[in-house]
């Protein structure tokens, strides 16, 4: 933590200058530790010296930006640029703040311009794909990624987003080239495993798809995409159920009920089956296994003959029905 202590700048600071350099440097260490408040202040500050400082207006916007006010940041880049027309981050940065808003038209053709400026820009081409890919454009968007991978030819990420263009426009065999080239760049891209996961299902290679969202899973163990897609292709090879740790649910409801309950910090109950509608509209019954039932079994041998008192023994029957579901797995 930086500790900021008064002072008496009259004395310590004797130009204007020294005034705004202080406070850029300040407002860079606010902005470093994530202090955004702080930070956008000192940035206003800096400006009310130098409101001519094009780069003082495309920090304040980067501030803003991360701090979730797009609006601001859109108008601070506009200045930046306005002031210094070389400044092609600021177009760059500007058609994220529109995209983040909604307005994909306008965020286009900043990055358009930030292409102008510099053809060989590989973000601004990638930033570009991105806003075409949300307009429903997939071809358009795929011409851009390509762009943008013949700057950088290494970028995991645009390689995954040229696999949804690609699978969007039907060709499955070029998308799946294009999630593999992904994940051999950064093996733990997990959207990349469940983007491969979906063309692998597309082409009914069922084995590739349920090993690629389960390596998703691994990877995030909070992504309610993978496990929905991972569900389908087990409903569609004919599996009934499956069994999940406790703190795999995020939240469940009874039948007929309308209000979802929370189900975090593994509260969810493992003595009763639940049922997952999937966007197939096929279903599958999930039970979660008791973590202490499991691990006492596992680890514990709770089932070992001779050896288990009537407590252990009495538990074990109170929860037959879980106990049940995990003697299957083990079969």
């Amino acid at each position: 933590a930086y500790e900021i202590r008064n002072c008496d700048w009259s004395s310590d600071v004797c130009s204007s200058d020294l005034h705004f350099e202080a406070h850029k440097d300040l407002a860079d260490l606010l902005l470093q530790q994530g202090t955004l408040p702080a930070a956008v202040q000192e940035y206003r500050n800096a400006l009310a010296l130098q409101p001519h400082s094009a780069a003082m207006h495309y920090n304040l916007g980067r501030a803003l930006q991360i701090q979730g006010d797009f609006s601001g940041a859109a108008e601070s880049y506009r200045r930046a640029f306005a002031l210094d027309p070389k400044l092609v981050q600021a177009q760059n940065n500007l058609g994220a703040a529109l995209a983040a808003q909604g307005a994909l038209a306008e965020a286009i053709a900043a990055y358009q311009r930030a292409i102008a400026l510099r053809p060989d820009y590989a973000d601004a081409h990638n930033n570009l794909g991105l806003a075409l890919y949300a307009q429903h454009k997939p071809a358009e968007a795929e011409k851009a990624f390509r762009a943008s991978l013949n700057f950088n030819g290494t970028d995991a990420d645009v390689c995954s987003n040229l696999g949804l263009c690609l699978a969007a426009q039907g060709k499955n065999e070029e998308a799946r080239a294009a999630f593999l080239r992904a994940l051999a760049l950064d093996p733990n891209l997990w959207a990349a495993h469940n983007n491969l996961d979906n063309v692998c299902a597309t082409q009914e290679d069922w084995t590739a798809a349920i090993a690629a969202y389960e390596r998703a899973i691994a990877l995030k163990s909070d992504y309610a995409d993978a496990y929905s897609n991972l569900g389908n292709v087990l409903a569609e090879q004919g599996i009934r159920f499956t069994i999940l740790a406790p703190g795999q649910a995020r939240r469940f409801r009874g039948a007929g009920a309308r209000n979802w309950r929370e189900a975090g910090g593994s509260r969810i109950d493992p003595t009763r089956a639940y049922e997952i509608r999937l966007p197939s509209r096929r279903t599958i019954a999930v039970f979660f296994y008791d973590g202490p039932i499991s691990r006492a079994i596992a680890f514990e041998r709770l089932l070992g003959s001779g050896e288990r008192s009537e407590e252990h023994t009495s538990e074990l029957q109170s929860q037959f029905r879980i106990s049940y579901a995990v003697f299957c797995l083990k079969k």
